[in-house]
């Protein structure tokens, strides 16, 4: 991912760039801050995913992965059941809600979700201990996002050094309630890229 987005921005002839992700995309903002470290100006891993398997994580944020309980225990537990049927089931009812936020995230199959779900919990391809952008690496979270979303944001400031980390109160995943939190990590952004807010 980071040699398609060097790639890109070579194309776009942008020498150095601010990145960020949601979700499951915090990791793949994190392994550009990592691979690409002359390039990243800043980066901002948003209701992130923590690196489940690092050596580091601590039982209390392994077990508070509730996709990694037993599916005999827990409904949404995907230990001994094939993930494609779970994301099936997800992409069913979201399309049936008739949400255009949820429909549009799973217009395109059940795949993606697949691959992220199966590469969060693998051990990373890069070192997050790498990276090197101290406060200009932020961690969002908001104090009412899932349980290892909310401690992996705390165990992600320990691997980044000198990271910051943003509790933002009343904070679903994603900002979805209040979209100005999203707007206040991209004027950081711009700052941290010397851009006009």
């Amino acid at each position: 991912f980071a040699r398609d987005l060097a790639e890109l921005a070579d194309h776009l002839q942008v020498p150095r760039f601010c990145v960020a992700g949601h979700s499951s995309g915090g990791p793949y903002a994190l392994a550009v801050a990592a691979e690409l470290p002359l390039r990243v100006v800043a980066a901002a891993a948003i209701c992130s995913d923590p690196p489940y398997a690092h050596h580091l994580a601590t039982p209390e944020l392994r077990q508070s992965d509730l996709f990694s309980r037993s599916a005999d225990v827990d409904k949404t537990g995907l230990y001994g059941r094939e993930p494609a049927s779970f994301a099936q089931e997800g992409r069913a009812a979201a399309l049936g809600s008739k949400n255009p936020v949820k429909v549009h995230a799973w217009k395109g199959g059940i795949d993606g979700w697949v691959c992220d779900f199966t590469l969060e919990r693998l051990p990373w391809s890069f070192s997050v201990e790498s990276i090197t952008l101290g406060p200009r690496a932020s961690i969002w979270v908001g104090g009412e996002d899932f349980e290892p979303i909310i401690l992996g944001a705390s165990f992600l400031q320990q691997l980044v050094a000198g990271s910051e980390v943003h509790i933002v109160p009343g904070g679903d995943h994603g900002f979805v309630k209040k979209r100005q939190h999203l707007a206040a990590i991209l004027r950081e952004l711009h700052l941290h890229c010397g851009l006009e807010a």
